[in-house]
């Protein structure tokens, strides 16, 4: 049977915003599900979509594809509290007209239970395709990534290098998302680690587009987390693929 993942995320507590900010908010959420779907096209079966509750679905042809466009929902809305679950298996209810959030099948079901248990839990996300041992540890690192994102969000500098420095080399699976200059991804470890989440010359390129010295864009990247934060992903995103190349 074919697998896909699919994408349910929601932003904590926000119906508890007052009226402006969570109409805001829904404008953001709206506004930035056409910008990934521009970006991830060719990684979709079904375009991400802003849907009730202010809950964005989508589906994807790859648990990785799926975490690298929520991984850029939440540096491109650093200021919110978002949370996702992530599902692997089955597409059994199709609607081939419809949009994501007609369809129905395993993936769906497994990514409900997992953005439920991120509540239960208090995690970021959450990863589900069944009873693979493999889920604990992608779990364990997306964990890891997602507490230094949150970490950032009492730093306006810090939330514009980590974005300036993933839309101008973004961290990409079967080349999405879209853009020049990414680092693919599964790639080979260096030695002992995962250290491809940093390349020579990115601080530079961060200090030219935030027009600030390059002095201040490595303390800045490096207060951030953001190499660590990448290399997580990368390690995590590594497992997955690892995981689907032996099924």
């Amino acid at each position: 049977m074919e697998r896909y993942t699919a994408m349910i995320a929601d932003v904590a507590d926000s119906r508890r915003l007052d009226p402006e900010a969570r109409t805001d908010l829904q404008k953001q959420l709206y506004e930035s599900a056409e910008t990934l779907n521009g970006l991830f096209g060719p990684a979709l079966v079904k375009p991400v979509a802003f849907s009730a509750g202010d809950e964005i679905q989508g589906l994807f042809r790859s648990p990785e594809a799926a975490i690298l466009c929520w991984r850029l929902l939440v540096l491109t809305l650093d200021g919110a509290a978002l949370r996702a679950g992530f599902g692997v298996g089955g597409w059994e209810v199709r609607i081939r007209e419809a949009g994501t959030t007609a369809q129905d099948g395993t993936a769906y079901h497994r990514a409900r239970e997992a953005i439920e248990a991120a509540e239960k839990y208090g995690e970021t996300a959450l990863l589900r395709s069944g009873d693979d041992p493999t889920d604990a540890a992608v779990n364990a690192l997306l964990g890891a990534a997602l507490r230094i994102c949150a970490g950032r969000r009492g730093s306006r500098a810090q939330q514009e290098a980590a974005r300036t420095l993933e839309l101008s080399c973004p961290l990409q699976f079967g080349g999405v998302p879209a853009g020049r200059d990414g680092v693919p991804i599964p790639n080979e470890a260096d030695g002992f680690f995962v250290r491809s989440g940093i390349a020579r010359g990115m601080p530079i390129r961060v200090a030219e587009l935030l027009k600030v010295s390059p002095q201040s864009a490595r303390g800045t990247l490096k207060a951030a987390g953001v190499y660590e934060e990448r290399n997580l992903i990368i390690a995590a995103l590594g497992l997955l693929h690892d995981r689907r190349e032996r099924t």
